[in-house]
């Protein structure tokens, strides 16, 4: 859902792919993912938060299709 909000700002004109945007404190504390964020991040790349968003994606959907092919 918060990819629909980003991609309806970008079609708005209201971002644009460099804008930096903010990172909540309890998503700057969380286990390091592929967004790159740095311990205590602030802010991040509206096109860095799109690609880390798809990569996380790929991988959960890697994890439940090898959990799936395993209870076959």
């Amino acid at each position: 859902m918060t990819l629909y909000l980003l991609f309806e700002r970008l079609d708005a004109g209201k971002m644009k792919l460099d804008t930096e945007m903010d990172v909540s404190a309890h998503a700057s504390e969380q286990a390091p993912t592929k967004l790159g964020l740095q311990a205590r991040a602030r802010r991040i790349k509206v096109e860095d938060a799109i690609k880390g968003s798809g990569d996380a994606l790929r991988q959960r959907r890697r994890r439940r299709d090898r959990g799936s092919h395993c209870r076959r």
